[in-house]
């Protein structure tokens, strides 16, 4: 039968098992007696939940009658703390290897984004992510593991080239997100990782201080001759904004010790953006930086980019 990863207690309980088999030689039978007589040697409140799912998920090997830990199961356990307290980074591996072997049917929305995906998550499943801070819709300051495990989760589901993209565009948004910040003096909130539906990246502030929101779509490039798409979805959002209300950065990162940014409004874009005709609906457009330069503002340089993005572009690249 299938595992089923039903309680966020599922996890911990397997921790203290990983724990347990990696510091000493232990026998699947003595093991389960243990439990079985109620002595709780090892201090596990699930055995049977947790030695199923660390040997379906391929952490544990049973091989006569002892119980191992595979490779897998090692990178785990090289992660906890020796005081065997619950550790939010080793059970963040850990979700990832259950998805990877098991690929239960929410999986396939997890690349919708954050906010997307939940719909399709039961409760308890939910409670894992929320439970491992992989979701967390109050704190607008972004966790770089986080974001990383997000991204890798796309690397499971996309092709090495689509996730090549994404990796490079949420660069992109983290410039941005650290751009914004110097500039408003505040952390905008970073939409993307919520949702791939609102047709911009992130919210921000138009100047600080001020109440009135600034809608940010990134685009990111680091190769000749420069381009980006922009969906019918986000010019759709773009176009329904008042002037200044919407901003497509675009970064230049072609050389990552000389990055630029372009701050383009999508107004100044109008004349070259398609429409939809007999021939049907346009859905992506591609943009090419040679037919912008008519429109395109003196780009903001190195020297005047806040150090944080400028040492982010450049430890990137190493």
């Amino acid at each position: 039968g299938r595992t089923h990863l039903t309680m966020i207690s599922a996890l911990w309980d397997s921790q203290k098992l990983l724990a347990t088999i990696g510091n000493s030689i232990v026998k699947y039978s003595d093991l389960r007696s243990t439990y079985l007589n109620g002595v709780n040697k090892y201090n596990l409140s699930h055995l049977e939940d947790s030695l199923n799912l660390s040997i379906k998920t391929g952490w544990v090997l049973l091989r006569s009658e002892e119980l191992h830990l595979t490779q897998m199961g090692q990178n785990v356990a090289n992660l906890l703390p020796k005081d065997n307290r619950p550790c939010v980074s080793a059970a963040r591996v850990q979700l990832m290897d259950f998805i990877a072997v098991e690929k239960p049917f929410w999986s396939y929305y997890l690349k919708m984004g954050r906010k997307e995906s939940i719909p399709f998550m039961s409760a308890e499943i939910a409670d894992v992510f929320y439970q491992l801070k992989l979701i967390n819709e109050d704190d607008r300051t972004p966790d770089r593991d986080a974001i990383e495990w997000w991204d890798k989760i796309s690397a499971a589901i996309y092709s090495d080239d689509q996730y090549n993209r994404i990796r490079i565009g949420r660069l992109g948004e983290y410039c941005s997100y650290l751009y914004e910040v110097a500039r408003v003096g505040e952390e905008p909130q970073w939409t993307a990782l919520e949702s791939n539906k609102a047709g911009y990246d992130l919210l921000s502030r138009r100047a600080r201080g001020k109440d009135s929101k600034l809608c940010i779509e990134v685009k990111t490039c680091t190769s000749k001759p420069q381009s980006f798409f922009l969906s019918k979805n986000e010019w759709s959002v773009a176009s329904s904004k008042r002037s200044g209300e919407y901003m497509i950065h675009f970064w230049d990162i072609c050389h990552p010790e000389n990055p630029l940014l372009h701050i383009i409004s999508p107004s100044r874009m109008i004349e070259m953006m398609p429409t939809d005709g007999i021939a049907g609906e346009w859905v992506n457009c591609k943009v090419e930086i040679a037919k912008l330069e008519n429109i395109l503002l003196t780009p903001i340089g190195y020297k005047q980019l806040p150090k944080e993005v400028v040492k982010t572009i450049k430890d990137s690249n190493r």
